[in-house]
């Protein structure tokens, strides 16, 4: 009787050990589970901040802001002002940024004419009564037959211009609307035509950086080759 009930004594000590580390583990197991949920949480925390980080980089010439996003670092974002965008109703910012430029056209223009007694190269604004496209689009100069004379592109509509815009400067796969605040620019083509414009906008007005370009082959023009997307006769 005596080595029964130290054996059953023993035994319900046994059991209790074994509970009691299993309490132990299952608490450990516990605090493990939390404190690997804690660890991914904040793991995926600091992905999503570094994800949503954006970067300004500057303002287009129509005024649309570039941003760059470290989650698609390969592209670049078009943020559209609703107080400059081409299709609101109130166009009094879009005529403020084409008289802007117009008139750094015709400083260039007067500034060329002081420095060369036979100026290399010629292009001169618009009629003021149209609307100009202000990426540096040029045609040849009425009754000039010289190909180094040109004049901006002008339309006698803003919904002309906005037909422009959208088909040559529009960057993106759709089209630029009131719904569309952003827009993201593709890495290849549609870079590339960005820059291109860029070039063309910053040599219309300065032409000596001219030299520091060279032509391209656009996958873009003018089907009736009409005008050039370039304040030249060629694309820079």
């Amino acid at each position: 009787d005596n080595i029964k009930a130290s054996t059953a004594q023993s035994e319900s000590h046994t059991i209790v050990g074994i509970r009691g580390l299993n309490t132990v583990r299952q608490s450990q197991e516990i605090k493990n589970s939390k404190s690997f949920e804690k660890a991914s949480s904040e793991f995926f925390c600091r992905l999503k901040k570094r994800g949503a980080s954006s970067y300004p980089l500057g303002q287009l010439p129509d005024g649309r802001n570039v941003y760059w996003f470290s989650c698609d670092p390969s592209a670049l974002y078009l943020r559209i002002p609703e107080s400059l965008a081409i299709d609101t109703d109130n166009d009094v910012s879009t005529n403020l940024i084409q008289k802007e430029y117009l008139a750094s056209i015709s400083s260039a223009a007067a500034a060329m004419k002081m420095r060369y007694q036979n100026p290399p190269y010629s292009l001169i604004p618009c009629n003021k009564e149209l609307y100009c496209c202000i990426w540096g689009c040029s045609q040849a100069q009425e009754g000039s037959t010289e190909e180094n004379h040109r004049q901006i592109l002008g339309f006698t509509s803003r919904e002309e211009l906005k037909r422009h815009l959208d088909k040559y400067h529009n960057y993106s796969n759709s089209l630029s609307s009131k719904l569309q605040k952003w827009q993201r620019i593709a890495e290849g083509t549609q870079i590339i035509e960005l820059c291109a414009d860029l070039t063309s906008h910053i040599c219309s007005k300065k032409y000596r950086l001219s030299r520091c370009c060279q032509t391209i082959e656009s996958q873009q023009s003018d089907e009736n080759g009409l005008f050039v997307r370039s304040p030249f006769d060629k694309r820079i």
